[in-house]
């Protein structure tokens, strides 16, 4: 197996459900899946759960939504959902994945969500946002600094829609699980209307990390545990559109 391309096989699932005969919900789901050997058997356990679970919260929760306006709208049109992913790093053992999550609706625009998946595959663990600043209690304090003076350029530059309030937005919502690798460095995003209006999508900063912060201090593990937190959790459940 070739070093430069990860051990990631794209596995689709797609599902049309009805209202009687006529559509009314269309769902995919394209996830990585790995190999079933050694610790890659960890990391496939936790991605088969997780698109079980968003594929039972479109099921049960969605698919109802979309048979009411079915219901309620003669021209109603087809719902969408969608989940897709890709690879933004890989230097092994470290992979790095960028999760998309879509839904379209006639009530509102498409909306998207990010979820950041970061692993140390050798360990078949996640890696914490704190794993990359070993030894470095202000790292909080520093990083959130940065994405502020970052927004702040945002802002003062004026090619952009994010509202003038972004820098102290940024500050005060920050959230360590909303991160993924680049090439560039930790690509750190907040969700969509969050910081400006649906033209501004899903904001996204890029912090620097020297190569020494890509790993774990030598002889030990990546800080983290036996899985991480789900999609179906805060940070991957999608919330509700703003009005």
């Amino acid at each position: 197996m070739e070093t430069n391309v990860p051990p990631i096989t794209p596995r689709l699932w797609e599902r049309t459900m009805t209202l009687g005969q006529e559509p009314v919900l269309a769902l995919s789901v394209r996830r990585p899946a790995f190999p079933e050997k050694g610790a890659f058997r960890r990391v496939e356990r936790y991605f088969s759960r997780c698109s079980l679970l968003l594929r039972e919260q479109w099921e049960t929760v969605l698919y109802p939504r979309a048979c009411q306006a079915r219901r309620d709208d003669e021209l109603f049109l087809p719902w969408r959902a969608a989940l897709d992913y890709a690879v933004t790093y890989w230097e092994p053992p470290l992979l790095s994945l960028r999760l998309e999550i879509t839904h379209s609706d006639q009530l509102h625009r498409p909306r998207r969500w990010y979820v950041g998946e970061t692993w140390d595959c050798a360990q078949g663990r996640p890696r914490l946002l704190s794993s990359f600043f070993p030894g470095n209690r202000r790292w909080r304090r520093q990083l959130t600094a940065q994405l502020v003076e970052q927004a702040r350029q945002r802002v003062n530059s004026g090619e952009t829609l994010l509202r003038p309030d972004c820098p102290e937005t940024v500050r005060r919502e920050f959230d360590p699980e909303r991160f993924y690798l680049t090439g560039e460095g930790l690509a750190l995003f907040y969700p969509m209307y969050l910081l400006g209006p649906y033209a501004e999508g899903v904001p996204v900063f890029t912090v620097p990390l020297s190569p020494t912060e890509t790993a774990p201090p030598p002889g030990q593990a990546p800080p983290g545990g036996g899985s991480a937190p789900g999609w179906g959790s805060r940070r991957g459940t999608p919330a509700p559109a703003p009005p």
